[in-house]
């Protein structure tokens, strides 16, 4: 990952980390699944050394990643965030639906 790509995820990371600790304690308990996942994206783009080329590009041209990916996490029950093969599928379902969009709009 270049160091671009990691401080864009990074950078949004710590702008939801921020949001979540101004937030009541008792109103985290509503946030808790999407925090995981959030700390689960940025430990995947930190630590995780042989990200294929297409994600890395892809993950790229979003303007806000994490929460790109979030989205799709909850309208994908099948989705997976707490390994890096499930982040990986996460990743690749967005590419290909974002490829066969555009498929459509080529026709």
């Amino acid at each position: 990952m270049t160091d671009q790509h990691y401080w864009n995820i990074d950078q949004e990371f710590r702008e939801f980390q921020k949001k979540m600790m101004e937030l009541p304690a008792a109103e985290l308990w509503n946030y808790s699944q999407r925090i995981v996942f959030y700390c689960c994206i940025r430990e995947y783009f930190e630590f995780k050394e042989d990200i294929p080329d297409d994600i890395r590009d892809y993950i790229g041209r979003l303007v806000s990643p994490i929460w790109q990916m979030w989205v799709y996490y909850l309208q994908n029950e099948s989705c997976q965030c707490d390994t890096w093969d499930g982040i990986t599928e996460i990743i690749t379902g967005m590419i290909k639906l974002e490829k066969g969009r555009s498929r459509i709009w080529q026709m």
